[in-house]
């Protein structure tokens, strides 16, 4: 569903977690929290590998983390294993946040 709502040039990012996967505790919250303010026009979903199985196994990401980051759909870029200086990269190169506003006065 996120992903056909992003539309034919949206980017999603996709998470594959596991519960008994330490490093996915680690990252998941950036993953969570830290990107989605920053990036405010990328998608973000998370899959369990356990309770995702089948997702998981065709996606072949039965090794967690795994990022994919999709546009429009399709897979444009992964990266493997809790890369967050990567991912957010990967983020800006292809969904760049919006400017700051102009603390400028006009007229000044």
């Amino acid at each position: 569903m996120l992903i056909k709502e992003a539309g034919s040039e949206g980017i999603v990012v996709v998470m594959y977690t596991a519960a008994w996967c330490h490093t996915c505790k680690k990252i998941g919250p950036y993953f969570a929290a830290s990107l989605p303010p920053e990036f405010v026009d990328v998608g973000f979903a998370s899959v369990d590998v356990a309770s995702g199985a089948a997702t998981a196994e065709r996606a072949g990401a039965e090794k967690p983390p795994l990022f994919y980051i999709l546009r429009g759909g399709k897979r444009v870029d992964t990266i493997v294993a809790a890369q967050q200086t990567a991912l957010r990269k990967k983020l800006l190169k292809l969904a760049p946040p919006p400017p700051p506003p102009s603390t400028e006065t006009a007229g000044g």
